[in-house]
């Protein structure tokens, strides 16, 4: 199925425009859900692209089109997990994605926060969801990463416990 890796997760939020959140089409916004979604099936706590994108649009308070805001996003992963951590900073996430096997990352992409879900697969090397495009679906180690994907602001989200 177009927009998905063979093994099942969401890797170019461009083919779920059928979908709406915040407003919009979520192949503009779509991003915190997809991270979302992708987080859970790593997890093998799946859950459907529908339901996620259902449940955080009913958190906002007021409907306006945006991006998936942090407190819906810590708020949202609260509601299954016991604790989520935040880290904010490029320098304090570089670093402890070294030390968390998984999580999703927000960063500006032109200005625009964008939310990426990523997963550890050796010592080294991490494997990154629905970056940009070419970057669908991408393995690099972390200083890489940091040097071509996060110039400015930046936060990681995960759950533990």
């Amino acid at each position: 199925m177009k927009g998905y890796s063979e093994d099942n997760y969401i890797i170019d939020q461009d083919y779920f425009s059928s979908y709406h959140y915040r407003g919009i089409s979520a192949d503009c916004n779509g991003c915190g859900p997809i991270s979302v979604f992708n987080l859970f099936h790593f997890l093998a706590r799946d859950k459907s692209i529908e339901d996620i994108i259902n449940e955080m649009d009913l958190m906002y308070k007021i409907k306006w089109p945006g991006p998936t805001t942090m407190n819906v996003l810590k708020e949202y992963l609260n509601r299954y997990f016991k604790t989520v951590k935040e880290v904010r900073g490029r320098l304090n996430c570089s670093k402890e994605m070294q030390r968390i096997p998984y999580g999703i990352l927000r960063y500006n992409e032109s200005g625009i926060p964008h939310l990426i879900f990523y997963y550890q697969l050796s010592e080294s090397q991490f494997r990154f969801f629905n970056v940009d495009d070419g970057l669908e679906d991408v393995v690099m180690d972390i200083p890489s990463f940091s040097k071509r994907i996060l110039p400015g602001y930046t936060a990681l989200v995960y759950p533990y416990g």
